[in-house]
């Protein structure tokens, strides 16, 4: 679990809050770790990032961000070179995009440990899951556990199934443990129905259409206890 004030930052000690502050009063209690899983440290937040980016073709606007960026760089760096009198702009321009593509990758890097940051920042703990090729984060938001950052190495063969199922199971007895909400969302609709039946309780309680993408709400209520 990362919290804060936690030593098992990001390289850039991106997790951990300006001296002198004292970590925000959770709004929810973490989930427990699962044995044989490792926890969100800096060697899996590396891979945390290296899954995000493999999987940025199933979100439609990192892929026009990433498009955008690719044009804008070809475009100007080889203005820029005509403008400055090079002998073959587009030859500049080659060397350039794929250049710039890699500080792209890296400030993907910040803005993701910038997020984690600001979820331990706000409520007190991140807990991630992870196996060699698969990713769970949790963070508490208004009182519920919010799931983000499911990914896998590779996607639609089904390899994410049996840690996502653990996981899952986990979590929603953990949930009616501490009497906690878990809800997230997801922009792929056939995952909706693989999500409603991994996760017990699990509902679709809403769905938003946007201009890039549909947005598939989903939320899970804790069972009460049994009367004494």
């Amino acid at each position: 679990m990362i919290t804060p004030s936690d030593e098992q930052t990001t390289d850039a000690q991106a997790l951990r809050r300006p001296s002198g502050q004292h970590p925000p009063l959770a709004t929810a209690p973490p989930p427990s770790p699962i044995a044989g899983l490792e926890p969100l440290t800096r060697r899996t937040f590396r891979r945390l990032a290296w899954l995000s980016l493999r999987n940025a073709s199933a979100s439609p606007s990192i892929l026009a961000a990433i498009g955008v960026t690719a044009c804008s760089l070809a475009i100007g760096s080889a203005f820029i070179a005509g403008q400055k009198g090079a002998v073959d702009p587009i030859a500049v321009a080659a060397i350039a995009t794929p250049i710039g593509l890699v500080a792209f990758v890296v400030l993907v890097w910040f803005f993701l440990a910038g997020e984690i940051r600001g979820w331990a920042r706000d409520g007190g703990w991140v807990v991630g899951y992870f196996t060699a090729d698969s990713s769970q984060l949790v963070h508490p938001d208004s009182g519920d556990w919010v799931l983000t950052d499911h990914y896998t190495a590779h996607r639609g063969g089904g390899e994410a199934g049996p840690f996502r199922r653990q996981v899952f199971a986990h979590l929603a007895a953990e949930a009616d443990l501490h009497q906690v909400v878990i809800r997230f969302d997801t922009k792929v609709r056939r995952l909706v129905d693989i999500y409603l039946q991994d996760m017990p309780g699990l509902e679709l309680i809403d769905t938003r259409r946007g201009r890039l993408a549909t947005v598939y709400l989903l939320k899970r209520t804790p069972r009460p206890f049994p009367s004494p």
